[in-house]
């Protein structure tokens, strides 16, 4: 296993998978005030993981298309 691998099963894993979390629950809400928690949550995840990829030079130009999405 290389350390990019290892990054990405360790690390960035559990970090997507909170991201998917949210964003299907957010999906699921009706209320406001619930989505917009969600949001803000789905932001900080995806600002962690784009940060651990510019640490390891790991490519996330996929990640901050998903972060404008969302930081809207």
């Amino acid at each position: 296993m290389n350390f990019h691998t290892a990054i990405y099963n360790r690390i960035l894993e559990p970090k997507y998978f909170k991201v998917y979390n949210c964003i299907e629950a957010m999906n699921k809400s009706n209320r406001i005030s619930v989505k917009t928690s969600y949001k803000k949550d789905i932001i900080q995840h995806l600002a962690d993981i784009i940060y651990i990829k510019d640490e390891h030079g790991i490519n996330y130009t996929e990640d901050l298309k998903l972060l404008e999405k969302y930081n809207k």
